[in-house]
């Protein structure tokens, strides 16, 4: 058998579970987070949901304004080359038409920091001290509250840079 897989696993069932319990808190605030401005509708059952080094959902962002359409990646990222965190993606190959625009004109959030470390990669931090609270509280109402804020402020900074 020949296995490529550039290190090994770990059955560390507490870490899974979190991920799993962050997922299933991500798919509540997304489902629920629609806007007078924005609508986001989660690409459910889509292959690259999770990976090996990202965890959370393909996600459509419409403005409700103009209509425009953008596909973004919401939720974990953990490369060991990037930044880690909390983050809402947009990247280029995806958003053709956008990118670049959003990239020029995307405004800082009082929630998260803008990234732009990479070219084809445009992304929305939830800021350290809000993540550390996140990690620190035993009260899923007060995590899915900061998670919600947090969201709300990078979709509507997102959709706001895309208008001309």
């Amino acid at each position: 058998m020949d296995i490529n897989l550039p290190f090994a696993f770990k059955a560390d069932i507490s870490s899974l579970r979190s991920v799993h319990m962050f997922n299933d808190g991500l798919r509540n605030v997304l489902n629920e987070i629609n806007s007078f401005e924005f609508e986001c509708q989660i690409h459910n059952n889509f292959f690259e949901n999770n990976g090996p080094h990202w965890s959370g959902f393909r996600c459509f962002l419409m403005d409700r304004q103009d209509r425009s359409l953008y596909y973004l990646h919401i939720g974990l990222i953990f490369h060991p080359d990037t930044k880690k965190g909390i983050m809402v993606e947009l990247d280029k190959e995806s958003n053709l038409n956008s990118y670049q625009e959003i990239r020029d004109n995307i405004k800082k959030g009082e929630n998260f920091k803008v990234n732009k470390e990479e070219a084809d990669y445009l992304k929305l931090f939830l800021k350290e001290k809000k993540l550390e609270n996140i990690d620190n509280s035993n009260k899923i109402d007060k995590q899915l509250s900061i998670l919600r804020d947090f969201l709300k402020e990078a979709l509507a900074a997102i959709i706001k840079g895309g208008r001309k």
